[in-house]
């Protein structure tokens, strides 16, 4: 028997009853709906830094492993742009994100705060009002003991305890971390 052409088929379904057709056009539109839904969620993956992971938190634990070699584990408090603060121990420590090796710990995304704009020099700005003894760790390995006297947008100025006493720049993107002695509130 010869192949009939799609047109001339006709269907036994009584009028208002779905069609092969009209399911076909509803499976289409449904996997073309599933498809978009998936394609906004890896944009909105994609658009996701790992630091929106850190939700500010009292019960999440955060182990963060520095590109220095060492390791910091604490509580979340806060963030922003470049820059996440842990609570470890009684103390602050703020990591800069950009050395930050690997994280473990982290939450689901949270949804972007007031606070993601402020840089690093927001919290060193704090512990220069409170005249906070802080160690700030550099990529070399070095470590700078003092307290911050100036907050630049790209330096701090900090007044190192060294024999004799000296003023130190020290650029933003030396700095995997820098604690305080206590917290500063």
């Amino acid at each position: 028997m010869p192949a009939v052409p799609p047109s001339t088929l006709t269907s036994d379904a009584e009028p208002g009853d779905p069609t092969d057709e009209s399911l076909i056009a509803a499976e289409s539109r449904r996997r073309a709906e599933d498809e978009a839904a998936a394609e906004r969620v890896e944009v909105e993956w994609a658009a996701t830094s790992w630091t929106s992971l850190l939700t500010p938190s009292s019960e999440v634990v955060i182990t963060a492993r520095m590109l220095d070699g060492s390791t910091v584990t604490g509580k979340c408090t806060d963030g922003g742009r470049g820059w996440v603060l842990l609570e470890v121990d009684g103390r602050e420590v703020m990591l800069n994100s950009g050395q930050v090796l690997t994280l473990s710990g982290a939450t689901s995304p949270a949804p972007a705060g007031g606070s993601v704009q402020r840089g690093m020099g927001s919290v060193l700005r704090r512990w220069a009002r409170h005249r906070s003894a802080i160690v700030v760790h550099l990529v070399n390995g070095d470590r700078v003991r003092g307290t911050v006297q100036e907050v630049l947008s790209d330096a701090v100025v900090v007044a190192a305890e060294l024999e004799p006493p000296q003023r130190m720049v020290i650029p933003m993107s030396s700095v995997v971390l820098t604690s305080t002695d206590s917290i500063v509130v």
